[in-house]
């Protein structure tokens, strides 16, 4: 993953999609990004009054890239699903 990498992560049941804007390694050899989310409002609402504080970076493996082809192709199949 890089900077401008599409990635998504579920945090208490809701699916958060966002980019890459920042990389760091640090000496416990993980690497940390910064992530821009979109369209993240169940999360500003529902989750984030309730955080001591809000977390801005993220460990490699907590984020999983995100093709966005194919998730634009889903979500087309699922809009016409009743």
């Amino acid at each position: 993953m890089d900077i401008g990498s599409n990635v998504y992560v579920t945090y208490h049941s809701i699916l958060r999609f966002g980019t890459i804007t920042g990389k760091l390694k640090d000496p416990d050899k993980w690497t940390y990004f910064t992530v821009r989310w979109v369209e993240d409002d169940q999360y500003e609402t529902n989750v984030k009054p309730s955080l001591k504080k809000d977390k801005y970076l993220y460990r490699a493996d907590e984020l999983t890239p995100v093709d966005a082809a194919r998730l634009s192709r889903v979500a087309a199949m699922l809009g016409g699903v009743e």
